[in-house]
């Protein structure tokens, strides 16, 4: 999803903004942002590109675990999204706890884990796709996402606007704060598609030099039409 990242300058700003709590004046402060927009429209790029930013910079202040949900085999579960998340914060930090795969007792560790950890440093959770959870698996956002959340802890999720997960958590006592993603302009989208030829030619400029091909070898001129293809479809 990092590879080629065009067009969400803003969102992603915000969500920067969000994780390091940076606030207006005029604004209220959340805890748990949901990132929400049609499928297809690049949440789970936006959120990729999240984690990598904060990875790159966050240093030894702000310590990041993400979770995409349906990514990968068991990786779309209660058990699994607990589990998983569990075994990197114990393995990050080094901590005495085992994770075990099972949900009742993941319920009672969660819990425990997040107090443990919180007190080590600035915890983000990420959690995309939270539509692959059904009514019987929403409870288990009480568990990620206690409704008394510290201040240590930032929750960044992504979902569809039908999704499930969204109401359960616009209904809480503290609501969350919502992104809602657009289409890419003309101009975003011709910016996507520059990147991704720029990278693409850059990938093909390293397999000539492997191939110890001519360094002189002309270049495949770049093919300008997609540009005029983007305006027409906008």
């Amino acid at each position: 999803h990092t590879q080629v990242f065009s067009g969400r300058g803003k969102p992603l700003k915000q969500l920067l903004r969000f994780v390091y709590g940076v606030v207006n004046k005029d604004e209220e402060a959340h805890t748990v942002t949901v990132v929400t927009g049609d499928t297809g429209i690049g949440k789970s790029a936006l959120l990729s590109k999240l984690v990598h930013s904060l990875q790159q910079s966050a240093g030894q202040t702000l310590h990041v675990f993400a979770h995409y949900i349906g990514a990968g085999p068991s990786s779309d579960t209660p058990t699994d999204i607990l589990y998983h998340l569990a075994c990197d914060i114990i393995e990050h930090f080094g901590l005495e706890f085992e994770a075990v795969q099972d949900y009742q007792k993941l319920c009672t560790l969660f819990p425990e884990l997040l107090k443990t950890a919180a007190a080590l440093g600035r915890l983000v959770i990420v959690l995309d796709n939270l539509d692959r959870l059904g009514h019987d698996d929403l409870p288990v956002l009480q568990v990620v996402v206690p409704e008394n959340v510290r201040d240590e802890l930032k929750v960044v999720v992504s979902c569809t606007p039908r999704a499930a997960a969204l109401t359960a958590l616009q209904t809480r006592q503290q609501t969350p704060q919502v992104l809602r993603l657009q289409s890419l302009d003309v101009e975003e989208r011709e910016a996507l598609v520059s990147d991704a030829l720029d990278l693409f030619y850059k990938r093909l400029e390293g397999a000539r030099r492997r191939s110890s091909l001519s360094p002189s070898a002309k270049k495949s001129p770049k093919p300008n039409q997609m540009a005029a293809l983007i305006r027409k479809s906008g």
